[in-house]
């Protein structure tokens, strides 16, 4: 049992349900927590009750759960590449991407409502918070325009024995994608940083094979032979 600084009690069955009392003993609100156990008033006058061994539910004022959990919003583009600076709100509160496409907010359960904007675009959604671990909301945007990478040194050699060298340009995060003659995926890899990347396909057969790099906006193409 706990008693506030208003003479409210708060009480739970150990079992399932926890309730609140004003001082004449009238209920006031109830709630339903597996295997819960005894309340406690912390010093800033929230209320807390242990459940299920390990979980925690918090209740400020007279009943209004304000336990928060991290939810991670992933903003990427259509070729699955992150998309850096997306501001995300969600009511009053609001944050932007990192260099992974990724932003953290600490939620409530409930159904929330957020906006994203990348490029003056904006794209909107309701997600409802849980108290699962690792919740992820995914967004996509779809870049219309694109233009053609400059690459300077190109990728070298070509032809190769497999092993070869992209020289990258100053485009930010990218993603290199290989296929062979027939469509087929043959190398997927994201990249944060612009640099030289060696890439080694030595184990595949003799052919012609297709690389395209993509960044946020941006788009090049290229043959490349495998002798």
């Amino acid at each position: 049992m706990a008693i506030d600084a208003e003479g409210n009690i708060f009480l739970s069955n150990g079992y399932n349900s926890v309730f609140c009392f004003n001082f004449e003993l009238d209920l006031i609100w109830t709630d339903n927590i597996s295997d819960v156990g005894g309340p406690a008033l912390s010093s800033n006058g929230h209320l807390i009750f242990p459940a299920e061994g390990h979980v925690i539910k918090v209740y400020e004022g007279r009943g209004i759960s304000c336990l928060m959990h991290p939810v991670t919003f992933y903003v990427h583009n259509q070729y699955n590449t992150p998309l850096q600076n997306v501001e995300i709100i969600i009511g009053e509160e609001s944050k932007t991407t990192d260099e992974y496409g990724e932003v953290i907010f600490d939620l409530e359960e409930g159904e929330i409502s957020y906006t994203a904007i990348y490029n003056t675009v904006e794209i909107s959604g309701n997600y409802t918070v849980t108290s699962d671990a690792n919740q992820t909301v995914d967004i996509e945007f779809i870049v219309t325009s694109t233009n053609d990478i400059k690459i300077e040194n190109g990728i070298y050699p070509n032809p190769t024995n497999g092993v070869f060298t992209i020289d990258l340009p100053n485009i930010g995060q990218s993603n290199i994608t290989i296929t062979d003659i027939s469509g087929e995926i043959i190398f997927d890899q994201h990249y944060s940083t612009n640099k030289k990347q060696v890439i080694d396909l030595s184990n595949q057969a003799s052919g012609v094979y297709f690389i395209e790099i993509r960044s946020e906006n941006s788009l090049h193409t290229e043959k490349i032979i495998i002798k």
